[in-house]
Order: structure tokens, then sequence, then C-alpha cells
């Protein structure tokens, strides 16, 4: 509904800014962060509504930014990242059910970063790291992205 509201303009930038973190943060893997919406239509919806940090604000860090993601191969250029190793590692999941899952490295400029949601979690998920947050990206604009190395992961790069 969000999206058939969104282009036939029954929804501003403000509904969307409202709505959009509870859709996109309730969504279960494996469909994550999809859901039935494609990747397109994800990204439409997130540049409609314009760039958004959810409160509490955190620093990136400088441009450009250096984001993770755990993935199979096959997903690694997707639109959920984390903006520290540390939380894309709690991402690993303990079998192969959803595929053999590996630890993604990209470095992104501001303009491929959509939105910077919030859950109450995140710092749990992110092993107590301050500031522990998803990132979400247009991933028509990321850039190499690499796996992360065991010797960089024991550097917490």
């Amino acid at each position: 509904m969000l999206s058939q509201g969104y282009k036939s303009g029954w929804f501003t930038a403000d509904d969307l800014k409202e709505h959009i973190n509870e859709i996109w943060t309730r969504l279960d893997p494996p469909t994550s962060p999809r859901g039935p919406l494609t990747v397109d239509d994800w990204v439409e919806l997130f540049r409609g509504m314009g760039f958004y940090m959810q409160a509490p604000r955190v620093d990136l860090g400088s441009e450009p930014y250096v984001i993770y993601r755990a993935a199979p191969a096959e997903r690694a250029k997707g639109m959920s990242w984390c903006n520290c190793i540390g939380m894309a590692k709690n991402f690993l999941p303990k079998h192969k059910q959803f595929g053999d899952y590996k630890l993604w490295q990209a470095s992104v400029a501001s303009a491929a970063v959509l939105a910077v949601p919030y859950r109450q979690t995140d710092s749990y998920i992110g092993l107590g790291s301050a500031g522990a947050r998803e990132v979400v990206v247009d991933p028509a604009q990321l850039g190499e992205v690499r796996e992360v190395t065991l010797a960089a992961q024991r550097d917490g790069h």
C-alpha cells in the first residue's frame, strides 16, 4: 500500500517518513529488506521522502563512508548495511539455510545513503557499539563491494 499510495500521490514525503521506517524495520529475513516490493520500488520510496536519519543521530565518519553487510555472494550488493563491523557480524547466521553468508565491505558517497533508521536494539545488535546503526543505500550507487578477510576482522576494519 505504501508504494501504491506514493505513486498515486496519496502520500507526501512526510507521510513516507512517518510510515516507511515502521514497515522497513519490521520485515523478517529472508525477505528483508524487500518484502513484496522490488529494490527499485524501495529506492523510489526512499528517494521520494528524501534522506533522513532517525534520532538519535550518529556520525557516519568521513566520506566516503565505510559500511558492512552480512549476505550470500549473490546478495552482496543489497540495500541494508551497517556502519560497524560488529553489527554486521551479528547478522551472520549459524547455519546455511539461507545461503553461505560472508561479511562484505563497501565505501559509499553520501549521495548513495538513503536513510539511517533506528531500532532500540541497534546497540545490542552492534555488540554494544555506541552508534551502531543500519545504513540504507541505493545499491546501484555502490562501488566495489569486497569480502572482509579474517585479518581485517581481527584488526576491527
